[in-house]
């Protein structure tokens, strides 16, 4: 498939996201120090409906320069908004938007819990309609822990849809090393 020229990273940053944020955003800050400058970037960060894009005019080359502002934006912004679930769709649909070759949704699972929880019909539905030719790739990649035993369902639906089949799992034992 080779490497994506555009790329769209989707970070949940809702409450169970919290502490995960940290290690999230110095692995995109790793990720765009190796992109050259002939690709682009953007990255979306959602918690509930809030939705929060950077840089704002959408992609951009990923130049040192750009890449230090992006993260520089995460690390104060992220995380910030109080409450919300963890449902996808508004940041999936400013990401598609974009038109990249490539989305990497990044979340401890995607599922919620009670009132937060996610209608995994409707948001592949609404993924339906945003990628009807399926023409750009949906990577996902679930931050978890070594006891969180539950399955990232529909994290492995988007990726079965829209991805490799495939589901990439970093626990927090991993990023300890």
């Amino acid at each position: 498939m080779g490497v994506a020229r555009e790329v769209v990273f989707v970070i949940d940053a809702s409450g169970s996201m919290t502490a995960w944020l940290p290690f999230v955003i110095d692995e995109v800050e790793r990720t765009l120090a190796a992109m050259t400058a002939d690709q682009r970037f953007a990255v979306v960060c959602f918690s509930g409906e809030a939705v929060t894009v950077t840089p704002t005019k959408g992609l951009v080359k990923a130049t040192p320069a750009a890449s230090a502002a992006a993260i520089q934006s995460l690390r104060t912004t992220a995380g910030r908004q109080p409450g919300g679930g963890s449902d996808p769709v508004p940041a999936m649909k400013e990401a598609f938007s974009m038109k990249p070759e490539l989305i990497l949704l990044l979340s401890e699972g995607l599922a919620g819990r009670g009132r937060w929880a996610v209608d995994r019909a409707a948001t592949m539905r609404a993924l339906d309609q945003l990628n009807p030719a399926r023409d750009v790739r949906v990577s996902c990649i679930r931050l978890t822990t070594d006891s969180q035993k539950d399955s990232a369902v529909l994290m492995e639906d988007i990726s079965a849809a829209y991805g490799d089949g495939d589901v990439t799992t970093i626990t927090l034992e991993e990023l300890d090393r």
